[in-house]
């Protein structure tokens, strides 16, 4: 399968989308005294918020319509880190939980930009930012672990 500008474009929406709802849900849960994780959270967090804006504006330019994640996959996101940090809130876990986001995210953000035919190279520039967004973040956590 091969991806246009917008079809790149939506995923890095929504891949940024989720990468917030799953920050959102541990940033909650993380015990005060995980200062350092913590911050850590927040700084990805502002990251994804860039790249979400930025999509949001090639998308607008375009006139086309954001695809955002469905309800289903926000809940069931938000149901599994709810349940896999019941137990533990140690910044170990949450870590991990964030370092498996990333290494799917770099999977998927490597397959698609292998998969992208568009020529602007804007997109291409933000789709290459996501991975090396997803790499930095994936290697942030390692350091909680």
């Amino acid at each position: 399968m091969m991806y246009n500008d917008e079809e790149m474009l939506n995923f890095v929406y929504q891949n940024t989308e989720m990468g917030l709802e799953g920050i959102s849900h541990l940033v909650e849960r993380v015990e005060p005294e995980a200062q350092g994780f913590n911050s850590a959270l927040r700084a990805q967090q502002k990251e994804y918020h860039s790249l979400l804006h930025a999509c949001e504006d090639m998308l607008d330019e375009r006139n086309v319509q954001l695809q955002p994640v469905s309800a289903m996959a926000k809940a069931s996101s938000h149901v599994m880190a709810s349940a896999k940090t019941m137990v533990d809130r140690s910044p170990e876990k949450m870590a991990e939980m964030m370092a498996q986001g990333n290494a799917m995210g770099i999977i998927k953000a490597t397959q698609h930009l292998k998969a992208y035919d568009g020529q602007d190279e804007r997109v291409r520039d933000i789709a290459n930012k996501l991975l090396e967004t997803e790499k930095a973040n994936f290697n942030e956590m390692l350091k909680f672990l």
